[in-house]
């Protein structure tokens, strides 16, 4: 995964979060698949229609699609179908609990909240499954695959590689989408971020 194909995928997701596919609200599909409605990747027009939204991820037809996963969300050193292009998940998040989030809705600004990160572990791409923030470690699971540093889009969709000394407490801030809500206050500089 580039800089290139995270703000590729977040062009696409910027004015409306989609969430993950559900049914009995119960999530069938991650939002990687949604959004190939509206990717502009060779891959994505024609793979949409492939995948049978009232069954899991892992219905025997739906983990049939894993291997076509677009190039878009492919990570390096990761088996074919597999990413760790994940959104930022949680309460306070871009990603809360049952769906996507409005742009509007952001308190700290879009170009200093993040919505995906490259982590360490990755998921297979259909698989509903994001990067749940732990508030008290917002580190845990993050930084390995880049000596420290961890590979960020923001809501706006720029892309930055955050220093590896960045303090938990500003790693935080950039997760929330209200930072003050959670009793985090300052502002943040953007020249020590990345």
């Amino acid at each position: 995964m580039t800089r290139y194909h995270i703000s590729q995928v977040f062009h696409h997701r910027r004015a409306d979060r989609p969430g993950d596919i559900h049914a009995d609200g119960r999530p069938l599909l991650s939002w990687r698949v949604a959004l190939l409605q509206r990717l502009e990747v060779p891959e994505a027009p024609g793979l949409y229609p492939q995948f049978r939204l009232n069954e899991p991820w892992d219905s025997p037809h739906n983990l049939t699609l894993i291997p076509k996963i677009p190039q878009v969300y492919q990570s390096v050193g990761d088996p074919a179908g597999w990413t760790a292009m994940l959104g930022v998940a949680g309460p306070g998040t871009m990603m809360p609990a049952g769906g996507g989030m409005r742009m509007s809705t952001v308190q700290d600004g879009v170009d200093l909240t993040v919505s995906l990160v490259e982590a360490d572990a990755a998921v297979e791409w259909t698989r509903p499954s994001d990067y749940l923030v732990d508030w008290t470690q917002p580190r845990r699971g993050l930084g390995q695959r880049r000596k420290g540093q961890i590979l960020v889009a923001t809501a706006r969709g720029t892309t930055h590689a955050l220093k590896a000394n960045v303090p938990d407490s500003a790693l935080a801030q950039l997760f929330s989408v209200d930072g003050a809500a959670l009793g985090q206050t300052g502002t943040l500089d953007p020249t020590t971020l990345w």
